[in-house]
């Protein structure tokens, strides 16, 4: 998975990810401690490669330290730390 700004208006960011199977997809930010920030994607996606571009600030995600968290059907499949500066 590779996440980054490129290119991008202030406050979005664009995850790259590969899936080996299709299902339901849900993007979570976590803090520090592990507790759900938000949700800021559930959707169906297919099997591959995919690309999301989140717009952090309709999410109010503030500067700091979060934890990226990628599910399919319910399965965590990847954690990435993430930091988030203005």
């Amino acid at each position: 998975m590779s996440i980054y700004a490129i290119d991008l208006p202030k406050n979005f960011i664009t995850i790259d990810f590969e899936t080996t199977a299709a299902g339901q997809l849900k993007v979570n930010f976590k803090d520090i401690l592990g507790k759900d920030v938000t949700t800021v994607f559930t959707n169906d996606i297919t099997l591959g490669n995919n690309k999301l571009i989140i717009d952090l600030a309709k999410y109010s995600i503030q500067s700091g330290i979060y934890f990226l968290e990628l599910s399919v059907d319910n399965q965590p499949s990847y954690v990435q730390k993430l930091v988030i500066a203005e």
